[in-house]
C-alpha cells in the first residue's frame, strides 16, 4: 500500500510539474454593453479591439500574478497589473477572476483604475500550451468583455 501511495504521489507531482507556470496573453478583441460614450458633449465610439499583451505567472495552483499593457476603450495605452484567483483549474480548463489595476484611465469618462473580470480559459494539455481566454465584466457603468489568445510555458 505504501508503494502505491508513493507511486501516486510521484505521478501527481510529475503531472503538476508539466503544467505551464508562465503565460503570454494577447488581447485580440473586446466588446461593450454600449456602443458609445459622451465626452465634453461629444458622442464617441468605444474602441473595439483593445489590443494588448500580458505576462502571467502561476504563484500557486489557484493564484496567478500578471502585468501588461493594452489599448483601452477610450483609445489610449495603459499599463495593467492583476491577481487572478482560480476557483477551478485543470489541464484543459481554468475558471477564475482577475482583480486588477489599470491607471491609464485618468481624464476619461470612466476614470476607473480598479476592475474585476471573471474569466474562463480553455487550453491544450501540452507544453507549450495553446489556449483562448474569454472574460466578461458586468460591473461598473459599462459592461465589457474580452477575448485573448494565450501561450503557456
Amino acid at each position: 500500500m505504501q508503494k502505491l501511495l508513493i507511486i501516486l504521489l510521484l505521478i501527481t507531482n510529475t503531472a503538476l510539474a508539466n503544467q505551464p507556470k508562465l503565460w503570454l496573453d494577447l488581447n485580440i478583441y473586446s466588446w461593450h454593453s454600449k456602443d458609445y460614450y459622451i465626452e465634453n458633449d461629444t458622442k464617441k465610439e468605444f474602441s473595439k479591439s483593445n489590443p494588448g499583451v500580458f505576462l502571467r505567472y502561476e504563484v500557486h495552483k489557484n493564484l496567478d500574478i500578471g502585468a501588461g499593457l493594452f489599448y483601452h476603450s477610450y483609445e489610449e495605452w495603459t499599463p495593467a497589473l492583476g491577481i487572478e484567483v482560480h476557483t477551478s483549474r485543470s489541464k484543459w480548463v481554468s475558471i477564475g477572476t482577475i482583480i486588477g489595476y489599470a491607471p491609464g484611465y485618468k481624464d476619461t469618462p470612466q476614470n476607473t483604475v480598479m476592475f474585476v473580470l471573471p474569466i474562463v480559459q480553455i487550453q491544450t494539455p501540452t507544453l507549450p500550451a495553446l489556449g483562448m481566454r474569454i472574460g466578461y465584466s458586468p460591473f461598473g457603468e459599462v459592461d465589457f468583455g474580452t477575448v485573448q489568445l494565450t501561450l503557456g510555458f
